[in-house]
C-alpha cells in the first residue's frame, strides 16, 4: 500500500459557508471563517453534505480565508458550489482505511512493518536465531541475518601460590669501575703559622702632589678713622690681601657721632663708607670685619 501522510486534525471545527461560488473545476475559494480548523495540511472538508452536491476535498492550504484544495476526493465527484454553501472538516472512509491497510500487512507472528520509502511492505520474522541489520541494498533497508559467533573467554583463574626461592647463583665478575665522585666540601683552615722574620727596607716612594694654596685669612678690626669732607665719608686699610667677598662695619664712637655706617665699596686695599646725617670730621671709631 502507499505510504500514508500525516494529516491535521481538530476536534472543535466550526461549520462555516463559502462566500464564492467554485466551479466544478476550481482548485481555489474562498470560506466565510475557519474557526477551530486545522493548521496542518492536508485535511479534509465536505461541502453541502447530505445533498446531491455532496463533495469531499482535500486542502492543501490557506491563505487568509482561501482555500487551496484538490477536487472530488473520498470516493466523491468535482461538481459547482454556490456561495453561501455549508462546509467544514470531516474524517474520511480513506483515512480509516490507510489504518487498516496497516493492520492488515502483518499476517504472522513476528511480522514487522517496514517501508521502502513510498509504500508500505511487510517483513516477515526472519530464521531463529538470526538477527535484525541495516542493509542499503535491502529493499526495506533493514534485513534478518546470520551472525558468527565465537566462543567467550572464561574468567582468568586466581594466581597460584609463589613456589621456593632458588639456591644463590656463583657470584659474577667484577664490573667496570664507576665515574669519579663530585668533589667533597672544603675542610676547615689550619692554625696560623709563626710569623717570619721582617724584610729589608723597601725603596723611598716619589714625593707627592704639591697641596691646593690655602685661602686668604679673614680679617677684623677697631679703626679709629678721620672723616675726610663734610658729608661723613672713610676710608681705611682692611689687610685681606685680596678684594673681600664680606664686610660688616658699625659705629664704634657714638660719643662722637651718633649716626649709622652705610657701607660703600671695598677693593683690594681699603674699605669705603659713610656715617649717615652728618656735616662734620671728627674722628670717629669703626668696628669691622673682612671676609676673603
Amino acid at each position: 500500500m502507499a505510504l500514508p501522510v500525516r494529516k491535521g486534525y481538530t476536534g472543535n471545527g466550526v461549520q462555516s459557508s463559502l462566500t464564492s461560488s467554485p466551479t466544478d473545476s476550481d482548485t481555489t475559494f474562498t470560506v466565510a471563517a475557519k474557526t477551530g480548523w486545522p493548521t496542518t495540511f492536508p485535511f479534509f472538508v465536505v461541502v453541502d453534505p447530505g445533498t446531491s452536491k455532496e463533495e469531499k476535498m482535500r486542502v492543501t492550504g490557506i491563505s487568509t480565508l482561501t482555500l487551496t484544495v484538490v477536487r472530488g476526493v473520498d470516493n466523491t465527484t468535482a461538481v459547482a458550489h454556490s456561495s453561501g454553501a455549508v462546509i467544514y472538516p470531516v474524517f474520511t472512509a480513506s483515512e480509516a482505511d490507510e489504518a487498516n491497510q496497516i493492520a492488515s500487512v502483518m499476517t504472522t507472528k513476528g511480522d514487522l512493518i517496514t517501508t521502502d520509502g513510498s509504500t508500505i511492505n511487510r517483513l516477515a520474522k526472519g530464521t531463529d536465531d538470526y538477527v535484525l541489520i541495516s542493509k542499503a541494498s535491502a529493499t526495506n533497508g533493514i534485513k534478518w541475518e546470520a551472525v558468527a559467533t565465537v566462543a567467550l573467554q572464561g574468567p582468568q583463574g586466581a594466581t597460584g601460590s609463589q613456589g621456593a626461592t632458588g639456591s644463590q647463583g656463583s657470584t659474577g665478575p667484577q664490573g667496570s669501575q664507576g665515574a669519579t665522585g663530585s668533589t667533597g666540601s672544603q675542610g676547615a683552615t689550619g692554625p696560623q703559622g709563626a710569623t717570619g722574620p721582617q724584610g729589608s727596607t723597601g725603596p723611598q716612594g716619589s714625593t707627592g702632589a704639591t697641596g691646593a694654596t690655602g685661602t686668604a685669612t679673614w680679617k677684623y678690626g677697631s679703626t679709629v678713622t678721620t672723616l675726610y669732607n663734610s658729608n661723613g665719608s672713610f676710608a681705611f686699610a682692611h689687610g685681606v690681601g685680596s678684594t673681600p667677598t664680606t664686610v660688616i662695619a658699625t659705629n664704634g664712637d657714638y660719643g662722637a657721632i651718633a649716626q649709622a655706617i652705610v657701607l660703600t665699596q671695598a677693593d683690594g686695599t681699603n674699605i669705603y663708607g659713610k656715617f649717615l646725617n652728618t656735616t662734620t670730621n671728627p674722628s670717629v671709631r669703626v668696628n669691622w670685619i673682612a671676609i676673603p
